[in-house]
């Protein structure tokens, strides 16, 4: 049993459960706006870094991962998103579980901060 609470489903993230708060709103409209002022070519190579606290975000699109990681001061209360797989942006429920998954992760001592780590692949919510 884990010692972090779980839903009705027993899940610690659940699609299906999870409510979208202002820090998932908050990682959708960054991505939004990444998209919306950035060339196709800067979104489809660059990586976002998000404060896992709040969702919040410094707006740069880096080149790599290891530059993000690099850039910021304690990488192990971010995320870092590969823009190539959000490229015409990310809905806010989807945004909020990418948000849970690595705070899940990050509680757990398995954190996706370290230069070469390996990316997610993202969940993808379903309407209601």
């Amino acid at each position: 049993m884990s010692r972090y609470p779980t839903c009705k489903h027993n899940r610690a993230v659940c699609s299906e459960c999870i409510v979208v708060t202002d820090d998932g709103k908050r990682v959708s409209d960054a991505i939004r706006l990444a998209v919306v002022f950035h060339t196709w070519e800067e979104v489809a190579a660059g990586w976002m870094a998000f404060k896992l606290q709040d969702g919040t975000t410094d707006h740069v699109l880096y080149p790599s991962r290891a530059t993000a990681v690099n850039h910021v001061s304690d990488h192990h209360r971010y995320m870092f998103i590969a823009m190539r797989t959000c490229p015409a942006g990310m809905p806010p429920k989807d945004a909020e579980l990418v948000l849970a998954v690595h705070r899940h992760a990050e509680r757990q001592g398995f954190g996706f901060t370290e230069p070469q780590a390996p990316s997610l692949i993202w969940p993808i919510a379903r309407p209601n």
